[in-house]
């Protein structure tokens, strides 16, 4: 089956459809550029949030660094003070003993105020000629078993003679020569040809076997000696005043001067044989390393002569979580605010559109009701004219007529009874879009209106050999309806009925009360209708195709206005069809709120 529209022709509909779904897709265009637009304004946002925060985190990743390069510094040059007065002993006299030694540090309070400090000594400087008379002198100063080690004969000597021994008090360092291990070699060259404090490398202490150490040392020259060149002071040197350190408690000591369980680091020795040997590194750094959000850098950097490289990693805990999750956070709310004002303008441009249509379709609906009204009364008055004359032509107030010219005015007769029908249809409709549709309720036998109905269109059913029958119970129905408008509804329920059924077919007409309403039925045995198009019948000039459509007249109204009738009586229209079985067409109408809309009247 086809939906003809009598309305308007089909290229105008699709026209129509073009230009809305052209519209609807303006319209979603322009919120999607708002949403995007003010997304993309988050999203600026948002990351510049979060370069503060990097920044922030990087702001104090090098605060931290500032810290630990001003803490190392200070505590060198603490070391570099201890030094210079053990050096200065030597200006007032060389032949100090292990007790002037130990005496004179002990006002340092070593190990309060430097726990990181192993021991201070002081190592002589000796060629091999001067080995015998150094040892003879040791002797006599009461350390009789005071010996050099490692043994064997080497060009310069450099035990040490004298030790403040702190954390590993025990006697395993006096007389090593740490002549013999490159790494103090390298930096007492260093210290003896420059003249200046110089750190060594990490080693371990004889008396410290197990503990990662850095020795500073500071060179003794002879009294009288020139020192204008670095081979003059190496032949000048008579000794050097050494301070060993435990790395790990000097790092640790360091980082707890500006504690933060945030920042983490390992200490590299960078000149060590063993290319950049770890001599430190904090419990935290591998956790905080791991965090995506962690800033890590490496620093070179040379102090005392010898150069370190520092690995630091700072974690985003460094921030406060609340301003970490700040860029989120915007993210967020930027998705719920560009969501929400897209839905906002969507809802502003729909409502306009959907005022604009709708003030469009009540001036056009205005204008065809207007127009439609005016037309069924221009219409309506030379159709009633010519009624007139016609009925008295056929009533022989013309004259004696033939059978030929009675049948020709019957025929014209009633081609103008459908012509009226159709403008009186229309007036109505006109009526009922304009809202000017009144009903005048009054209480009815609705069994003898339908047996009127059904007595109008019993001739037009038995031209069509249709068995018409009005199922209507003995006792009076009473419904409190407008006469006018239902028997109106009725008749158009029972004239489809009999259109739309084949020759020799049945139309069943019902009517009982049920509960709360009254049921009035009209069955047939006709065509049917296709459940999905089922709601179309009662669009207003509508009509469905069909093998029978073709050899019956109408409008394409009747339907619409049977079930605007019904709604304004308050009830309603059930369709039950299938194609080739039928159809049957039930109107509801409800009982009024005291109970007493319909009745039972006995007869």
């Amino acid at each position: 089956m086809k939906l003809r529209l009598w309305s308007e022709t089909s290229w105008r509909g699709t026209w129509a459809k073009a230009k809305a779904g052209a519209k609807v897709r303006t319209h979603a265009f322009v919120v999607l550029l708002v949403f995007l637009a003010t997304l993309a304004a988050f999203v600026y946002y948002a990351n510049s949030v979060r370069n503060s925060v990097h920044k922030d985190v990087d702001s104090a990743f090098q605060q931290q660094l500032r810290v630990l390069s001003t803490g190392t510094t200070s505590r060198l040059q603490l070391y570099e003070g201890i030094l210079r007065g053990g050096a200065g002993l030597f200006f007032v006299n060389k032949t100090l003993t292990q007790a002037n030694w130990t005496s004179y540090f002990r006002p340092y309070d070593i190990q309060s105020q430097f726990p990181d400090v192993e021991g201070i000594a002081f190592d002589r400087y000796l060629t091999t000629n001067e080995v015998s008379a150094f040892l003879q002198s040791i002797h006599e100063q009461g350390q009789p078993s005071f010996t050099i080690t490692p043994p064997g004969e080497r060009a310069v000597y450099v035990p040490t003679t004298y030790m403040a021994k702190y954390s590993s008090p025990n006697d395993k360092a006096s007389g090593y020569d740490g002549y013999t291990d490159p790494v103090r070699k390298a930096a007492m060259l260093e210290a003896a040809t420059s003249g200046n404090p110089t750190m060594s490398g990490q080693t371990r202490l004889r008396s410290a076997p197990n503990t990662p150490t850095f020795i500073m040392y500071l060179p003794v020259y002879a009294d009288s000696s020139s020192l204008d060149t670095p081979t003059e002071r190496q032949a000048a040197t008579y000794g050097f005043v050494s301070v060993a350190v435990n790395i790990h408690d000097f790092v640790t000591r360091l980082l707890k001067q500006n504690p933060n369980k945030n920042f983490g680091l390992k200490w590299y020795d960078a000149q060590s044989p063993r290319n950049n040997q770890l001599v430190y590194k904090s419990r935290n750094f591998d956790e905080l390393a791991k965090e995506s959000d962690s800033v890590i850098q490496t620093i070179p950097f040379t102090t005392y002569q010898h150069n370190w490289k520092v690995t630091a990693v700072v974690g985003p805990g460094v921030v406060p979580t609340a301003e970490r999750e700040r860029p989120f956070t915007t993210l967020a709310w930027g998705v719920l605010a560009s969501t929400a004002l897209a839905s906002v303008i969507w809802v502003l441009i729909s409502s306009r559109e959907f005022l604009l249509n709708r003030q469009k379709q009540l001036e056009v609906q205005t204008a065809k009701d207007d127009l439609l009204s005016l037309a069924s009364h221009q219409l309506r008055t030379p159709a009633t004219v010519v009624k007139q004359y016609v009925g008295m032509l056929l009533q022989g107030y013309g004259g004696k007529l033939t059978r030929g010219q009675t049948s020709m005015l019957k025929h014209a007769y009633d081609s103008n009874e459908r012509q009226l029908q159709i403008i009186n249809q229309l007036l109505y409709v006109a009526r009922l879009d304009a809202g000017r549709i009144i009903l005048h309720k009054e209480v009815i036998d609705i069994g003898n209106l339908l047996k009127q109905v059904c007595d109008e269109q019993r001739i037009e059913a038995s031209q069509r050999k249709q068995k018409l029958v009005c199922e209507i119970p003995e006792h009076e129905l009473a419904a409190e309806v407008d006469p006018q408008y239902f028997h109106m509804v009725l008749e158009n329920l029972v004239n489809n009925a009999v259109k739309y059924t084949p020759d020799k077919g049945t139309i069943t007409v019902r009517a009982r009360p049920s509960q709360d309403e009254m049921l009035v039925t009209v069955t047939d045995t006709g065509i049917g209708i296709d459940e999905d198009r089922q709601e179309m019948i009662f669009d207003k000039f509508t009509r469905l195709d069909n093998e029978l459509a073709a050899n019956t007249s109408g409008s394409g109204i009747g339907l619409y206005l049977t079930n605007q009738i019904v709604s304004l009586h308050g009830g309603y229209i059930e369709v039950k069809s299938r194609p080739g079985h039928g159809s049957s067409f039930t109107v509801h109408l409800p009982i009024n709120e005291s109970g007493e809309g319909i009745e039972e009247i006995s007869s």
